[in-house]
């Protein structure tokens, strides 16, 4: 099987096909901290999630970091051998979404089916002008059917071209306005939120119970 991974020298729609998967599966380590992963999907039951992130705090995403009032994060190789599924949850509502995604693509940009992606990149931008700073960080699902331009007031998950702030797609997770300076913000199924929000992200080698089924985007896909 192959992997589809962002193509960052062309704009969305246009992903490179990289074959990176062995004939034991897909399950590779991850751009975090150094460690093995944990864990087999033989071993994992239904309902069964590692928690690596939750905070209001995107620069926390890969890091190892102890509860304390900004949050927790693990580093992704805490993530278990063989992840079949990524939870994006809003913690204010319990509201989630789920996508499919492996051990590799969690600190990537990468896609899943014809309409997602994942935007696991969290990349710092910093931008100065008239004596004010805005910085952001965008991580978060996109859906290439919600289009962000400048001037429109819509906030960004996935930005279209690398270096390009003023468009980009919509969706759930930390992101920005479409604007060449903005600060943070957050949005779920395309609609910017009142912030600080805070988001929970984790994940599972195991299958899904007939209840998170409901929640996965791109089921067809």
């Amino acid at each position: 099987m192959c992997r589809r991974r962002w193509d960052w020298k062309e704009p969305v729609g246009v992903l490179v096909v990289l074959a990176m998967c062995t004939m034991s599966g897909c399950g590779g380590r991850s751009q975090g901290s150094s460690g093995q992963a944990s864990s087999s999907s033989a071993t994992v039951a239904k309902g069964q999630w590692t928690v690596l992130f939750r905070s209001s705090d995107p620069s926390l995403w890969n890091t190892n970091h102890p509860k304390d009032k900004d949050g927790m994060a693990k580093a992704l190789s805490a993530a278990p051998t063989g992840t079949r599924y990524l939870r994006l949850r809003r913690m204010d509502t319990k509201q989630a979404v789920i996508i499919k995604l492996r051990n590799f693509d969690l600190h990537h940009i990468m896609g899943v089916g014809q309409q997602f992606v994942w935007n696991g990149s969290s990349q710092d931008e910093q931008r100065h002008t008239k004596g004010q700073s805005y910085r952001n960080r965008l991580l978060g699902i996109a859906d290439k059917k919600w289009f962000a331009h400048w001037g429109h007031g819509k906030s960004l998950v996935l930005r279209k071209y690398p270096k390009r702030s003023r468009s980009g797609f919509e969706g759930w997770g930390f992101s920005k306005r479409a604007s060449r300076y903005s600060k943070q913000t957050y949005s779920w199924a395309g609609k910017t939120l009142k912030g600080p929000v805070t988001f929970e992200i984790a994940v599972t080698a195991g299958p899904l119970t007939a209840k998170e089924k409901t929640k996965v985007l791109n089921r067809s896909g």
